[in-house]
């Protein structure tokens, strides 16, 4: 019958075929110095050989964004990265300058600016404008 003629090669020919057309995949590893997000487009981070994956990154309340490190450089956003190996990126984040006028994180020393945020600044009459407000009185 036709079984009889079925060779355990064109079996075997066949599986390889079918093995050779996986495609290539790699990771793209995606970190974050200070507060912020980097959304992936398409999601993921497992992607096939020859995928253009475009990163956004997003600063949280306060922050501004730096840049990209490692296999991404620069600080266009959002940026775009073709896998063709496994990539690592990192995204970096700053905190955005306050007020320099601001006694915020300066109470009982002097700020920035120049103003003071300490107890003997309204003898002298150089307090910060909020120094009432966030340091007491």
């Amino acid at each position: 019958g036709a079984c009889e003629t079925f060779q355990y090669g064109e079996v075997e020919d066949y599986t390889a075929h079918i093995g050779d057309s996986t495609a290539v995949q790699y990771d793209l590893t995606v970190g974050v110095t200070g507060q912020g997000a980097v959304a992936l487009d398409p999601p993921g981070g497992t992607y096939d050989q020859g995928t253009r994956v475009s990163l956004t990154a997003t600063p949280a309340d306060g922050y501004s964004f730096d840049g990209w490190s490692g296999d991404l450089t620069g600080a266009t956003n959002p940026a775009e990265i073709a896998m063709d190996a496994d990539k690592n990126v990192t995204a970096t984040f700053s905190a955005t300058p306050s007020d320099p006028d601001s006694c915020v994180g300066y109470c009982g020393d002097r700020a920035p600016g120049g103003c003071w945020c300490d107890a003997s600044c309204s003898y002298y009459g150089d307090c910060c404008p909020d120094k009432v407000q966030v340091c007491g009185k």
